[in-house]
């Protein structure tokens, strides 16, 4: 699986995304369990952007590829 995080381009106030792998033992998915990905992004500690929808993926080879992730700054 391949989601996607966004994260700020140098200079600007749009944001880019950029994909990272994130990986799981795949062993230890059970078919009875449901299983969702989040995002949160930390700048120093502190939190920046958090994901706020839920994003369910079954582990399967059946997500979407790329997972899309979107994040919105904390206020």
């Amino acid at each position: 699986m391949t989601p996607l995080i966004h994260r700020p381009p140098a200079g600007g106030d749009s944001f880019a995304s950029s994909a990272f792998r994130l990986g799981y033992a795949a062993a230890k998915v059970q078919p009875n369990h449901r299983y969702a990905v989040s995002a949160r992004i930390e700048l120093d500690g502190k939190l920046m952007f958090i994901s706020t929808e839920q994003h369910s993926v079954k582990l399967d080879g059946s997500d979407p590829q790329p997972l899309r992730i979107k994040v919105d700054p904390v206020r």
